[in-house]
């Protein structure tokens, strides 16, 4: 099994998400089993350069039920809109 962290940035209350760039998909490809460590981290200061994803954007816990999210981080959304 894989183990793999992620951050959960918060800035003034919103939450940073990214979209995977279509060169990012690998469709039919097999992958390791993965198990996903979130850590919930606070945005201080600096600017943001996405380099392999498509977009990023900042949005309301309230609206991150509204993306097509990896399965992988489906359990994290949930955990996130419930506090």
């Amino acid at each position: 099994m894989l183990h793999v962290t992620c951050a959960i940035i918060e800035h003034d209350n919103k939450i940073l998400i990214c979209q995977r760039s279509k060169r990012m998909k690998l469709p039919l490809k097999w992958e390791f089993p993965l198990c996903l460590y979130p850590f919930l981290c606070k945005w201080t200061d600096g600017s943001l350069a996405i380099t392999e994803h498509a977009q990023a954007a900042w949005v309301d816990k309230s609206e991150l039920q509204n993306y097509d999210w990896a399965e992988a981080d489906l359990p994290i959304v949930k955990e996130i809109t419930s506090f």
